[in-house]
């Protein structure tokens, strides 16, 4: 039985409703990539590099023990090494 708590017939069809909802889900993210990438300023400093394949000589570290961090600001990597 119908009752005027039962659900409307959709005036647009459910396959245009989700190619326009997709639409706008696109929009909006790929305009808030093109705000992130345009707004955010590159760091005003130089990174630091260090001499000696990463100083690996000076604190004598070994291949087997180098680990490479990504970090999630950046995206930029840098190796790092585990004493033992």
């Amino acid at each position: 039985m119908l009752s005027m708590w039962g659900p409307d017939p959709p005036v647009v069809p459910p396959s245009l409703a989700l190619r326009h909802f997709s639409v706008a889900v696109l929009t909006f993210v790929g305009f808030g990539f093109i705000v992130n990438s345009a707004l955010t300023p590159e760091p005003p400093m130089v990174r630091r590099t260090y001499p000696y394949d990463g100083l690996q000589a000076a604190l004598s570290g070994q291949e087997e023990t180098r680990v490479s961090v990504y970090l999630r600001s950046s995206l930029s990597c840098y190796t790092q090494y585990i004493p033992q």
